[in-house]
């Protein structure tokens, strides 16, 4: 019988490839060792396994490392449960390397063999590691970790993955989504995470997981909203999304006014006075013991110079609620600049009979003013504005101790 001999070249590369193997069941040995592990000795010959040509390109390996990377960082989020120095970069970097690795596994292990046919070895043994991930709260405490450390973009990563498991193809005849009620708390989490991250990625990745919100079980829509609305508007300078999405919040939450008030000031500065008087009319229709609905409305309808509506709704407003400074004072603003408009038309009058009449109902009008200022003095005694427009009307109708006490009042609080 002859002997065989091997071509130089194919043993090297079978003595390569042994070798490589032979360092994926050494890192396996590091990271699982009781006795003494080697974290980082099983990091680094897995990482050497998953770019060498000769194993680069096999299930075993993406799967391996997958399970070496979650048993590191598994180990690293014990010694911080038992109050043990851990290292938290080691952690960090092995466990956003898992689900990428089984990711990579279950391709390759989905691929049909030289005869055609699909035989998966890995699936089921990546199912277990990702449920077992899933559920341990490791994910947890390393976003926690890193959020508190403010490093947000690492904490929005780490949050991501436990975003991403349920989606796993593996994974979707466990329906995680329908009976884990924790996700959508680790999805606004994430999203909070994504946000103070700041980069135009991660804006983009809070927009979508508060989006998705607004379309789950979470029972805080109200801070999702608000916190989606402050992203379009401030972020994003998104208008559209944002008014879209302002219109939805303010018909789930009628009796909430910051969306009222929000869409109002939006369509009163785009001169869309009767489309800000379509949502407060409903608003008051949805919640009619609600007094500042009134005085929005009573607002709008000064700024379309319906004067008389204001004046009754800004009336409705101090019934409702006596304290509410601001009805009082835009009340006294109608009442005084329809006194100024009266003075100014009486400079231009030349008989002095006519002259007098008007200027004596100018007064009237401003004494008729005053006790509208007088109670919202009361009210907020510091308010400078109040105070000038007191000043002034005490001048005009040559109140000199009142005048003078506005001023002392204006130099107390440093003007």
């Amino acid at each position: 019988m002859k002997k065989v001999f091997l071509p130089v070249v194919l043993l090297c590369l079978a003595t390569t490839m042994f070798a490589q193997k032979g360092n994926i069941a050494k890192a396996k040995t590091k990271a699982f060792n009781v006795e003494a592990p080697d974290p980082q000795g099983a990091k680094t010959l897995i990482e050497d396994a998953l770019v060498h040509p000769e194993t680069a390109n096999l299930a075993k390996t993406w799967f391996e490392a997958g399970v070496i990377f979650n048993k590191i960082q598994q180990d690293e989020t014990e010694k911080q449960r038992m109050g043990l120095a851990f290292d938290n970069n080691l952690r960090e970097t092995c466990l956003l390397k898992v689900l990428p690795c089984f990711e990579k596994a279950y391709a390759m292990d989905q691929m049909p063999n030289e005869k055609g046919k699909v035989k998966p070895k890995y699936t089921k043994k990546i199912k277990y590691e990702l449920l077992n991930l899933y559920r341990n709260y490791s994910i947890e405490l390393a976003a926690n970790e890193a959020f508190n450390n403010k490093n947000f973009e690492a904490a929005a990563n780490i949050f991501d993955v436990y975003i991403n498991i349920p989606l796993f193809p593996v994974l979707s005849e466990e329906n995680l989504l329908e009976r884990d009620t924790n996700y959508t708390f680790y999805k606004y989490n994430a999203g909070i995470a994504h946000y103070q991250a700041g980069t135009d990625e991660h804006i983009a990745k809070a927009i979508q997981y508060f989006q998705e919100l607004t379309e789950s079980n979470y029972n805080d829509k109200d801070a999702v909203y608000q916190i989606l609305l402050n992203l379009y508007l401030n972020s994003a300078n998104d208008t559209a999304n944002y008014v879209k999405n302002l219109e939805i919040a303010a018909q789930k939450f009628p009796t909430n006014n910051y969306y009222i008030e929000q869409l109002v000031d939006y369509y009163v500065q785009k001169k869309e006075n009767e489309k800000a008087i379509v949502y407060l009319e409903q608003a008051i229709k949805n919640n009619p013991n609600n007094e500042h609905n009134y005085f929005l409305l009573g607002r709008v309808k000064e700024e379309m110079g319906a004067l008389d509506e204001a004046e009754s709704l800004y009336d409705k407003t101090i019934e409702m609620k006596p304290d509410h400074i601001y009805a009082y004072i835009f009340k006294g603003n109608i009442i005084y600049n329809k006194a100024v408009d009266i003075d100014n038309k009486a400079n231009e009058i030349k008989d002095n009979k006519e002259y007098q009449k008007a200027k004596a109902e100018a007064n009237a009008l401003l004494e008729q003013s005053l006790p509208f200022y007088e109670k919202a003095l009361e009210l907020k005694p510091d308010d400078y504005e109040n105070i000038r427009w007191l000043r002034s009307i005490y001048y005009r109708l040559d109140k000199k101790d009142k005048y003078n006490e506005m001023e002392q009042r204006l130099k107390e609080l440093g003007f």
